[in-house]
């Protein structure tokens, strides 16, 4: 989401508001009638109009983006205000006098109504243009597609780089019922998908009174995978199965690779996890998005007004679960800790940022305005994410619940470990792959998960 669209949207909505006034409505039509009446004003206020408009369309895909669109018209329109004042001089002054103790309720609602639903549109709607609807599973000359998993969300490189090891996603309230999920495994070198077979081993890490669901399902989110300081590697998987927890697995290579089941934790009960990322005691941070009971009227009005619903918590053995002070915001969601440089980079999903603090100061180390971010992969002295260059009614206008893939704009980011500035950008659209969660690069390509679809991807780094 832009700036410059939230700022307008928000103009709107306060446009609205105001216009159940008669006293307002009778302030902005005086407003006009006299900056109309003088041909300096007149003639100023067209030459900005002009430069304006022509700021707004000097991208080559202007016509893509809501905001641009609808403040090219409304600025139009403006302009042709202007032209019709030198044309009839008296005219806005005339239907000035002519409304005075003559705006009535109903006009004054409707007038504030269509300002609400103008700002609505600022707010929620991003992308207009070109969407691939079609479900077919082929390639492109931007995306490479292989339709052979169910939303992989989360992804991490085995130690010996020949796999993907890869969650697939169930859901997430209020957004979706529950349903179970996979960690499976992809050959990088055939690609094709491999069962990733679990052992159920004693108990040997998280909390003592912790015990997996019944049957070994899990609904699996965000994924981790670091190598301890004992030389043993440690997965973690958040589930959404039942109570939240996160389960803990040793990734192990007998013949091929498996997880032993070594333990798990629980957060308390009114805490609703999204991604975890390892210490090297087997330790970890992981973001606590927002309350359990919150509902689809509270995800919306977070994405509007952008308030705190959650944060990072630290597991530590025998301590449990302490707060991280200094990482709360809109909908925690990607996290990753360096353990090197010790910082914490924590994603705030409906907030639009991301932010790189040290967990043990409370400081604020670097912060960058992004479009939807979400799972974060530390590589090479970079943090890569992916981000959604979209809003929530493109999703419902473009592609509903119908379709399994839903091929929206995302961009894939690398920015710098300690400064968080831009380092590169790919933008992907118009193409057969979208709602795009994570990019992990793997020498000349960029592997990509995304929470809803029934593919995993592949693009060329720049």
């Amino acid at each position: 989401m832009s700036i410059i669209s939230v700022f307008i949207g928000y103009i709107f909505i306060g446009l609205g508001l105001l216009s159940l006034s008669q006293k307002f409505l009778f302030f902005l039509l005086k407003l006009s009638s006299r900056i109309l009446s003088s041909t300096s004003l007149r003639i100023f206020l067209f030459v900005i109009l002009g430069l304006a408009i022509e700021r707004l369309i000097s991208i080559p895909t202007w016509y893509e983006e809501f905001w641009r669109v609808a403040l090219v018209i409304i600025l139009l329109l403006e302009a042709i205000n202007i032209v019709i004042s030198f044309i009839f001089p008296n005219f806005i002054q005339k239907q000035t006098k002519s409304y005075e103790g003559q705006i009535s309720l109903i006009a004054r609602f409707v007038i504030s109504l269509f300002f609400i639903i103008l700002a609505m549109g600022f707010l929620f709607r991003f992308y207009i243009g070109p969407v691939i609807t079609s479900q077919d599973c082929n390639s492109d000359n931007q995306v490479e597609v292989y339709c052979i998993v169910k939303n992989p969300e989360d992804l991490a490189l085995t130690p010996d780089n020949n796999y993907l090891i890869i969650s697939e996603f169930g859901s997430i309230e209020p957004l979706g019922e529950v349903t179970s999920g996979e960690i499976s495994l992809l050959d990088l070198n055939s690609k094709e998908l491999i069962n990733l077979p679990i052992n159920f081993k004693d108990k040997e890490w998280g909390d003592e009174d912790c015990e997996m669901h019944e049957q070994g399902l899990l609904s699996p989110h965000g994924i981790d995978l670091v190598r301890r300081t004992d030389g043993r590697y440690q997965l973690a998987v958040v589930d959404h199965l039942g109570q939240e927890s996160v389960e803990m697995f040793e990734l192990t290579n007998r013949k091929n690779w498996e997880l032993d089941w070594k333990g798990c934790t629980k957060p308390s009960n009114d805490k609703y996890l999204n991604d975890v990322s390892l210490r090297k005691d087997g330790s970890f941070y992981v973001s606590h998005m927002y309350d359990r009971d919150s509902g689809y009227l509270d995800f919306l009005l977070a994405s509007l007004l952008k308030y705190n619903t959650g944060y990072v918590l630290l597991w530590e053995k025998n301590k449990g679960f302490t707060k991280v002070e200094g990482t709360e915001g809109a909908m925690p969601n990607g996290i990753a800790y360096d353990e090197e440089i010790d910082i914490l980079y924590v994603v705030h999903n409906l907030g639009d940022q991301l932010v790189a603090v040290k967990p043990n100061e409370n400081r604020l180390l670097a912060k960058i305005h992004l479009s939807g971010p979400d799972n974060l992969i530390l590589k090479d002295k970079s943090v890569w994410v992916t981000t959604l260059d979209h809003e929530i009614l493109d999703l419902i206008i473009e592609c509903g619940v119908e379709y399994i893939t839903c091929n929206l704009p995302f961009s894939i980011y690398e920015l710098d470990q300690f400064s968080l500035e831009q380092t590169q950008r790919i933008s992907i659209k118009n193409s057969v792959f979208g709602l795009a969660t994570v990019a992990l690069p793997i020498e000349d390509k960029i592997w990509l998960g995304s929470f809803h679809s029934d593919r995993i991807a592949t693009v060329q780094t720049n």
